[in-house]
């Protein structure tokens, strides 16, 4: 219940306790099992210190103890500790593809989760995409009863890559993750339009745009919807220079037609256009994915590698993202403040070992 409750630390302190009383009690296989709680406690709290030395452990307790399920979520959970510290080698030695049937829909999720993050981190987005689908399938063969509750435990792990969304669909507006928007299913919408992965699925089937050049200004009507946009902001956004003048009006005048053409095939997408403005209309069940970062406003150069690195590794301390980002400290700081004034970072620990991940 506490690590329900977004508790950690109060849940590392009742698992401890707890595994006392069964080891007391002559109970082992009891007190395995709350040990691999207390190792998940313990990286949702931010102990990767204590979790590397927990996993072992358990893993060779339940080698003996024969509870093979118990030992691979070890070693998954171990390797997203050996992740999380920046250990890529030694995480990936902890991450094998499993069958379906092989495990449980628990555990297989788990390992394909683990295997998102470790692909997101070695810029695989292919593979870390399809790594995505095998998760989502396995969380598909559980009770609906139990799907929340594992979506749940996915999110809190806070493995990468981290991404934060903002969805709307004719209910209104949320902010979704990772997890959230993996679990997305394309097939409830007439038309579902992605900013983060650059695509279009019309019932879930993915349709490619064949002219790619009308697909930057189709994502900013996307981004801007409900509103609209200027035909000097289309110009700007299809790179049609001098915007206000007769030629680039004549010329985004093509662009417009070009992607009403285009548009034809989406059927629930409508166009809408005049001398001054520019908008979209949706005449059917549908979403619109767009990234955080596009909502708020003008970011520096800075700014913008800070997210894409958070993007990537789900969390990072302060000294990494100077590191990576070539930021002296002072410049870090500012930028991150910006960042977290403008609610799209998070610090989620202080002091020496001071991180942050997206909001």
């Amino acid at each position: 219940m506490a690590l329900l409750n977004g508790e950690a630390k109060l849940a590392v302190a009742a698992a401890k306790e707890s595994m006392t009383g069964l080891r007391r009690m002559g109970d082992e296989v009891g007190a395995l099992h709350v040990a691999e709680f207390l190792l998940r406690a313990q990286l949702v709290a931010g102990d990767l210190a204590g979790a590397m030395r927990l996993g072992p452990r358990i893993r060779d307790e339940a080698e003996q103890l024969q509870v093979k399920e118990v030992r691979i979520r070890s070693v998954i959970l171990t390797g997203m500790a050996l992740l999380a510290r920046g250990k890529l080698e030694a995480a990936t030695r902890c991450f094998r593809e499993v069958p379906e049937q092989a495990f449980s829909p628990w555990t297989t999720a788990l390992m394909w989760r683990f295997g998102q993050a470790l692909a997101a981190v070695a810029g695989q987005r292919d593979e870390a995409d399809r790594r995505a689908g095998q998760w989502v399938h396995a969380v598909h063969r559980l009770p609906e009863n139990r799907q929340e509750m594992t979506l749940a435990a996915l999110e809190q792990l806070d493995l990468p890559p981290q991404e934060r969304c903002r969805v709307r669909t004719r209910s209104g507006v949320v902010t979704l993750g990772t997890e959230r928007l993996a679990w997305l299913d394309p097939a409830e919408f007439d038309i579902m339009v992605d900013l983060l992965s650059k695509k279009v699925r019309v019932a879930g089937a993915e349709l490619p745009l064949e002219k790619p050049a009308t697909q930057p200004l189709l994502f900013a009507l996307v981004a801007a919807f409900p509103e609209t946009i200027s035909i000097a902001e289309a110009g700007q956004v299809t790179q049609d220079k001098g915007a206000d003048g007769k030629a680039a009006t004549e010329e985004i005048t093509v662009r417009i037609r070009e992607l009403r053409e285009q548009m034809r095939p989406l059927r629930y997408l409508k166009l809408n256009a005049d001398k001054v403005n520019i908008g979209i209309e949706p005449t059917g069940r549908f979403a619109f994915i767009v990234p955080s970062a596009m909502t708020a406003g003008v970011l520096s150069a800075a700014q913008k590698k800070v997210l894409r690195l958070l993007r990537r590794y789900g969390t990072a301390q302060l000294t990494a993202i100077e590191e990576q980002c070539a930021l002296v400290q002072p410049v870090a700081r500012k930028e991150l403040a910006a960042l977290v004034k403008a609610g799209l970072v998070e610090a989620i620990r202080q002091g020496r070992g001071q991180a942050f991940r997206l909001a």
